[in-house]
C-alpha cells in the first residue's frame, strides 16, 4: 500500500495553522472518492474539503484521472512543491490584505491626509501678525513658506513653530513637490466655507507655499501631511517685551521639533521660574528680573531641552532681542 501526504493550511481564529492529514491512496478497480482542497476566493481564505471522483490507470500505478474542473481555478490537488507554492501565495495574500488595512487607518511613513487653501497675496504679506506671536514672518526668518492650521493642529497655539512636509495628493492640479511649511498662524472656525472648522484637519497655506504643490486657479486640494524636524540658522531668539513687574518673551526660531512647550527663565539672583503661556509662542512671567543676567530653558514636544545661559546681560532693556542655544 502506498500512502500520499497532503498538506493543507487551514484559517483558524485568524490565524494560520498547518494540519497534515494522512490520505491512503490505494487504487482498486472502479472509482473511489479523494478527497480535494477548493480555496474560497473570500477574506478569510478558508479551505473547503470537496469530494471528487479518482479512477485508477490500467497500469495499476499510483496515477489517477479525473474531471476537468479538477484544474480549473480555486481547485488543486498537487505534489508537495505545487501544495507549498499556494499555501505561501495565500499567506501573502491574507498579509497583503491586513497590511492594506493598516495603511488606510495609519498612512506611509507617517503621512497622513488632509486638505489645502491659501490666503496671505502673492507677497505673503498678509500672513503676518497671526496667533503665534510673530509679528512679522520675514523678520523672524519664517519667510514666505507658512501655514496657518485648523484648531485641531494648532492646539491652542502649542503647534506654532513646529514644521510640516506636505504634498499635494489626488487633484489634476497637483504638482509633484514636496515642500516644507512653518506653522505661524491659526485658521478660525467659518474660514473658507467651514474648511478649518473643528475637526477638520486644514492647512491655509500662504499663497507661494500653495502655489509650489498645485495650481493656483483650484483653490483648494486635497493633501498627504507629516510633522518633520526643523532647520533654523543660528540659536534660539528671545525677544523680551513687557515692564518691570511683566516680563512677555517671544520664543522663535527653534530648531528641531520647532513647537515650544515650556519655558523657564533665570536671573543671575534667582532660581529657575517657570514661565505662563500667554498666547502663541509669548511666555510670561510677573517676576521682576530688572537689573539681572537672564538664562532661558527652552523645552520642546518632543521632551528635549536646551539651556541659554546669561543670554541677556545685566543691562538688558526690554524691546530687545537675544540669541541662545539651538537644539
Amino acid at each position: 500500500m502506498e500512502r500520499a501526504w497532503k498538506k493543507a493550511h487551514i484559517v483558524n481564529n485568524r490565524k494560520l495553522k498547518t494540519g497534515l492529514a494522512r490520505i491512503p491512496s490505494i487504487m482498486p478497480k472502479g472509482e473511489i472518492q479523494r478527497e480535494e482542497l477548493q480555496l474560497l476566493d473570500s477574506p478569510a481564505g478558508l479551505l473547503k474539503r470537496i469530494p471528487q471522483s479518482v479512477s485508477s490507470s490500467s497500469q495499476g500505478t499510483n496515477s489517477f484521472s479525473c474531471s476537468q474542473r479538477f484544474f480549473s481555478p480555486g481547485y488543486f490537488l498537487a505534489p508537495t512543491a505545487l501544495r507549498k507554492m499556494a499555501a505561501s501565495t495565500m499567506i501573502i495574500q491574507v498579509l497583503s490584505v491586513a497590511f492594506a488595512l493598516l495603511l488606510s487607518f495609519h498612512g506611509v511613513d507617517g503621512w497622513s491626509a488632509a486638505h489645502a487653501t491659501y490666503y496671505g497675496g502673492s507677497d505673503a504679506q498678509g500672513t503676518n501678525n497671526g496667533a503665534c506671536g510673530y509679528a512679522n514672518v520675514f523678520s523672524l526668518g519664517y519667510g514666505t513658506m507658512t501655514t496657518a492650521l485648523s484648531a485641531p493642529l494648532f492646539n491652542g497655539g502649542k503647534t506654532c513653530g513646529a514644521c510640516y512636509q506636505i504634498q499635494c495628493s489626488g487633484d489634476p492640479a497637483c504638482h509633484s513637490n514636496v515642500i516644507t511649511v512653518t506653522a505661524t498662524n491659526l485658521c478660525p472656525q467659518g474660514s473658507y466655507g467651514g474648511w478649518c472648522d473643528s475637526p477638520k484637519v486644514h492647512f491655509d497655506l500662504s499663497q507661494p507655499a500653495f502655489n509650489q504643490i498645485a495650481n493656483l486657479v483650484a483653490g483648494h486640494v486635497s493633501l498627504q501631511y507629516q510633522k518633520v524636524n526643523c532647520a533654523r540658522s543660528g540659536g534660539i531668539r528671545f525677544y523680551v517685551q513687557g515692564h518691570t513687574y511683566f516680563i512677555q518673551v517671544l520664543v522663535y526660531n527653534v530648531a528641531g521639533a520647532g513647537d515650544v512647550r515650556a519655558v523657564s527663565i533665570k536671573g543671575s539672583k534667582t532660581g529657575w521660574i517657570s514661565m505662563t503661556n500667554g498666547w502663541g509662542q509669548n511666555w510670561q512671567t510677573g517676576t521682576v528680573l530688572d537689573g539681572q543676567a537672564l538664562s532661558f530653558m527652552v523645552t520642546t514636544s518632543d521632551g528635549r531641552s536646551v539651556t541659554s545661559n546669561n543670554v541677556a546681560g545685566s543691562n538688558w532693556r526690554y524691546g530687545q532681542t537675544f540669541e541662545g542655544s539651538q537644539f
